[in-house]
This record gives C-alpha cells, structure tokens and sequence, in this order.
C-alpha cells in the first residue's frame, strides 16, 4: 500500500501552524519532491490498472488541463504535456479521488 503524508501528524485545534510550518521548513518533517510525489500518483494509477496519458493538448483546448475519461468503457486519465509538475499532480490527484484504494 502506498501511503503519502505531508506531516507526520495532522494540524489539531490549538496547535501552532507557525511551528509545525517551521518543522517543516527545517527538515524534521519529513517532505516528499514534487517530482517524486506525481511519480507516486503515477504508480497509484498504475496499480489501480488506470491508462495515463500526458499528451501535449494544443491551442484549440483553451484552459483544458485533462482529466478523468473513458475510453471503451475503461478509465482513462488524460494530462496536457505543457502542465508544470505541480498542476499535474493536481489533475492526476483530483482523476485518482473518484477511485476505491483499498485495493492497493
């Protein structure tokens, strides 16, 4: 199973942003790279038998960033190539949220 935290605890009432922040910032949270975490979505997808598919969209999809799709009745995720990292990792995140994990 693969499981990704942005903090080792999650932010309760009463708990100080700005310090949890800092923990952060110096390294004694643990962070994942952007990089690493589309990577990991990727595998996600992957293991949940989800076609991916980042494809350069072009002119004529003004705003399209891609999405979830199906193609012959089978899921299908599609990413414009142009998309920073981070916008990627939103699409990929967002299509992946209409899915059961349990089964990985």
């Amino acid at each position: 199973m693969i499981a990704i935290f942005c903090s080792t605890k999650p932010l309760a009432e009463g708990d100080d942003v700005y310090a949890t922040t800092l923990a952060v910032i110096s390294g004694s949270i643990p962070t994942v790279s952007p990089t690493r975490l589309l990577s990991e979505l990727e595998t996600v997808a992957a293991r949940l038998g989800i076609a991916l598919r980042v494809e350069p969209f072009g002119d004529e999809l003004l705003g399209a960033r891609g999405g979830l799709c199906r193609l012959r009745e089978r899921p299908l995720i599609l990413i414009d190539a142009a998309l920073p990292v981070p916008d990627r990792i939103s699409v990929l995140a967002g299509a992946l949220s209409a899915f059961d994990m349990s089964s990985i």
